[in-house]
């Protein structure tokens, strides 16, 4: 690819400009000690490759942005970390990912100028998730993370007024601040089904646009997204032991929603997600149709006591950013995280819920580990578990939401 020039900057004059040159480098954000403890094969972040081709992005334009953050010669906060180049410059992974997003949202305007508002919409949708990848991992207090999170929603609510069915905000009061949620519903006249889509901790609601266009959208299923605390919109709250609250807000807010079947509704969480959304099925059965939990830690990677010295270091500070702790005492993370426990909590293994769950995990899966899944399925008067065979739990993506989506069509329809 030509070089082009930052679009996304404002120029090294401005306060937003040196604002950016002057952000703190991602690694550092968190207070952690990045660079001395487990990474992967030289990154400080997780390459989540099939996660952004499944969203729709070019595998080989990946792999070129890797190359240009790989061969930059700025300066690191960690030299033997790959992507930790310091300053909004080139080789900087948020600068690198951002040059991209712009590039698809100066297609995206110029393609809707001219009429093709097909071409438009798939060049905002790539641009929002450009700028997400910026971002991620998303950690609060980094700026250039925040930045990119204000121009990835920028570019989805574009592509959101191109869609057939017009994209919808649902705002939902909580706490002093409103939740701001993307709500997708199929083209119908009449009260539609609604799956809750919660995701992982290291994504945001638009992350998953998929899980409506292909899996629910055409079965007539309409998507709620909901932020996990401490990412994307729902910044505000730090993560606690109450996992599902923020959601079971949003559970309350959609009872009078005209568009929505308020007797047909279900959770689909991811990770984290997935726990949210069997807490949610004990705190609240009677809102709920159904619940599925994919790849979702729920108890025993939260009480492994060396999990924290397995872990890659980028997980670390996203948890204690989640958790509003200092990644620099891990231990003491760890001491926390182990509350999370839904077991211990004495939900699952006390009793049975009366909704139905569906738990979907890989068996060389470290986090959402089998047992794990087994037991969400036992602790369900009509659970099930399904076992991914795909070589790990990454590749099977697809086939994850593919199995959801039947497994739901089959309880809300």
């Amino acid at each position: 690819m030509n070089w082009q020039p930052d679009m996304k900057d404002d120029g090294s004059g401005s306060a937003k400009g040196m604002q950016r040159k002057q952000a703190s480098e991602t690694s550092s954000v968190a207070n952690s000690q990045a660079g001395q403890r487990q990474v992967q094969a030289g990154w400080y972040r997780r390459m989540q490759v099939f996660k952004w081709a499944w969203q729709g992005l070019d595998p080989l334009l990946l792999q070129e942005v890797q190359a240009r953050i790989a061969v930059s010669t700025n300066k690191r906060t960690h030299e033997d970390l790959i992507d930790t180049v310091i300053g909004y410059r080139p080789g900087n992974w948020n600068y690198e990912w951002s040059q991209e997003g712009a590039l698809r949202m100066h297609d995206g305007k110029a393609a809707l100028a001219n009429g093709e508002r097909d071409a438009a919409r798939k060049h905002f949708l790539q641009s929002c998730l450009f700028y997400t990848i910026a971002g991620y991992p998303h950690l609060r207090g980094d700026v250039l993370a925040e930045d990119s999170h204000v121009l990835a929603n920028q570019a989805y609510q574009q592509a959101g007024e191109l869609m057939n069915d017009p994209l919808q905000i649902v705002k939902v009061p909580y706490q002093g601040h409103q939740l701001q949620c993307y709500l997708h519903l199929p083209k119908t006249d009449e009260p539609v089904p609604l799956v809750i889509m919660a995701g992982g901790g290291d994504a945001l609601q638009s992350d998953y646009f998929r899980v409506f266009r292909d899996y629910l959208g055409p079965l007539g299923i309409a998507v709620l997204g909901v932020d996990m605390p401490g990412v994307g919109y729902a910044e505000h709250w730090k993560l606690d032991q109450d996992t599902c609250a923020l959601h079971l807000q949003v559970l309350q807010h959609i009872q009078d929603n005209p568009w929505i079947n308020r007797h047909k509704v279900a959770m689909l969480g991811m990770r984290a997600g997935g726990h949210a959304a069997v807490r949610a099925a004990y705190l609240e059965p009677d809102l709920l149709a159904g619940v599925v939990a994919i790849g979702s830690p729920v108890h025993e990677a939260m009480v492994d006591k060396g999990l924290a010295s397995r872990v890659p270091q980028m997980l670390l500070d996203q948890w204690a950013s989640r958790l509003g702790l200092d990644a620099a005492y891990p231990e003491l993370m760890m001491a926390t995280v182990a509350n999370f426990s839904l077991r211990r909590q004495g939900l699952l293994g006390s009793r049975r819920t009366s909704v139905p769950m569906l738990a979907i995990a890989h068996p060389n899966d470290e986090y959402g580990t089998m047992t794990d899944a087994q037991l969400i399925a036992a602790s369900s008067e009509q659970g099930e578990l399904v076992r991914l065979k795909r070589p790990t739990f990454a590749s099977a993506i697809d086939t994850s939401f593919a199995t959801a989506a039947k497994w739901l069509a089959k309880r809300l329809l």
